[in-house]
């Protein structure tokens, strides 16, 4: 599910918005779909990302790929 923002975005917003990691060729995309040869050190952005903002700012597909990794780790 896709949340819409009506309004123009709070500041607050805007700047966890502005500052949410990069790939290596400029576009921000979900851990689902990155490349697996980028995909190390797009995490670790996405880490270091996560622990610096709270959690009403992550992007939607962040639980559902903790989840996924914790059943990659159990296989």
């Amino acid at each position: 599910m896709t949340k819409y923002q009506l309004s123009p975005l709070r500041h607050d917003y805007l700047d966890a918005y502005l500052s949410i990691p990069e790939t290596s060729t400029g576009v921000v995309i979900s851990l689902f779909y990155v490349p697996p040869g980028e995909r190390e050190s797009y995490q670790r952005k996405w880490r270091d990302w996560l622990g610096s903002h709270d959690k009403r700012y992550w992007p939607e597909w962040v639980e559902p790929w903790g989840l996924h990794c914790k059943q990659q780790a159990r296989q």
